[in-house]
């Protein structure tokens, strides 16, 4: 999205929930809120996975096949 577009595209997100109940947001940001809380340690754990794999074998075969636009071949 450009970003011209994408300004105005954020400022109309922002006008209508400007407009909305301000109750209703409340909760949904502490209920969001309260989801994150929960799922950190989950999402921390995958990221760290994630982290460790990049160094790995396939994600260098991965990369390798993208640039040479081939298809890859795991072990």
């Amino acid at each position: 999205m450009e970003a011209d577009r994408l300004q105005q595209e954020a400022l109309a997100i922002a006008a209508c929930l400007a407009a909305g109940s301000q109750a209703a947001q409340m909760h949904t940001k502490r209920a969001l809120n309260h989801w994150l809380r929960m799922a950190w340690p989950a999402f921390e754990v995958s990221l760290h996975a994630e982290i460790q794999r990049f160094s790995s074998a396939d994600a260098r075969e991965g990369l390798a096949s993208i640039r040479g636009k081939r298809q890859a071949v795991f072990t």
